[in-house]
């Protein structure tokens, strides 16, 4: 089933109009107003800042400026959602916030060049994932997605009670749900449902722990770069892909000098990292910055290097024996898939299931 298919058997699944679930949220009676929300966490923004000072550059500008990680990387009340009722509530990034809490020590550890440890993995993989879904990528690709096939729907994809209320109306049904499913209720609860999914997968992937001997790295607000299977060659590409259990590989700058890069070889994970040249900064910043949505940053100093034309998947160097056969036959990528059929009615997860970092070492 692609992905075509899944969202077209979601739409017929929910076509009964108002039926949205509750977002799995801090338990408290009140949040704090949040009039900038973070695209990308100042928790993990800090790793590549001096004095909490980062250099951001503007999708399409030149030059760069100076500015707090407090606020690079921001929109306005961007994870602000409004419930039923008509009250406006920030308790999504109160749940984000509680995330990036539990992610801080992993972060600095791992961006220092400090061992892999199984928590430290585990805490990151549930960081990243979040990190693939909480961008405007994501909301924008469910939107495209979502409008055309629930735009297809027929009488016979809605309940019956649905269609006598609506006094056969299927165009005011479409739309109602096409409302229903784009409210920033159901995009965020989509959001914190798949973000722990992501999590499980990126979990079970094998990492590496990618180390340059001089501050290289840049990140944007879209950090996380998936290449997918099968494409051999591939210019950077403005799109941020969203699916890591197809991904080839997938690599993610954690600060300016350490970079994590993951396959799906059923080998264990590089805990040590691994001392890397300086060349592929360049191209690990080339697909990093291409895919920013509005906004890229680094270290204050020298600009990143960048390479130019297209490039091959960064586990060429790091991976022998990984092509496309180990791709397809990988038991680690067999067992995050398992999981997520298992899970894929379920919206909200009570635990995850990773494959384990130590993957056939006897």
């Amino acid at each position: 089933m692609n992905q075509r298919q899944r969202t077209r058997k979601h739409a017929r699944r929910v076509a009964h109009p108002g039926s949205t679930g509750q977002v799995p949220t801090l338990r408290r009676s009140t949040f704090e107003t949040v009039k900038k929300g973070h695209i990308i966490p100042a928790v993990y923004q800090r790793n590549f800042a001096v004095t909490e000072q980062v250099a951001v550059h503007a999708v399409g500008q030149t030059g760069c400026q100076i500015r707090n990680v407090k606020t690079a990387g921001t929109r306005r009340r961007f994870y602000r959602r409004t419930r039923p009722e008509g009250e406006s509530i920030d308790d999504i990034e109160a749940s984000l916030s509680a995330l990036e809490s539990s992610s801080r020590d992993p972060l600095v550890a791992v961006g220092r060049g400090d061992r892999l440890t199984q928590e430290r993995k585990g805490v990151l993989g549930q960081f990243l994932g979040m990190q693939m879904v909480r961008g405007p990528a994501f909301f924008t690709q469910r939107a495209a997605l979502l409008t055309p096939v629930i735009e297809q729907l027929q009488a016979t994809d809605f309940k019956p009670e649905a269609v006598a209320e609506a006094g056969g109306d299927i165009e005011h049904l479409r739309s109602r749900l096409l409302e229903s499913q784009l409210s920033s209720t159901e995009r965020f609860s989509r959001m914190l449902g798949l973000g722990l999914k992501m999590g499980a997968v990126l979990g079970s992937m094998r990492w590496h722990i990618l180390e340059f001997d001089a501050p290289l790295l840049a990140y944007s607000d879209h950090p996380v770069v998936v290449w997918p299977a099968g494409v051999a060659i591939a210019e950077p590409s403005a799109t941020p892909g969203l699916a890591p259990l197809d991904a080839f590989e997938v690599r993610v700058p954690l600060s300016p000098e350490v970079a994590v890069l993951m396959t799906w070889a059923d080998v264990p994970d590089e805990e040590v990292p691994v001392p890397v040249d300086h060349r592929f900064a360049s191209e690990l910043n080339a697909f990093v910055i291409a895919q920013a949505d509005e906004e890229w940053m680094h270290r204050p100093g020298p600009e990143p290097p960048l390479v130019e034309g297209p490039c091959e998947p960064l586990s060429r160097e790091f991976e022998p024996g990984y092509g496309l056969e180990a791709f397809a036959r990988s038991q680690r990528r067999a067992s995050a898939a398992k999981f997520l059929h298992r899970v894929r009615n379920k919206r909200y997860l009570k635990d995850i299931q990773i494959a384990n970092p130590k993957w056939r070492e006897a």
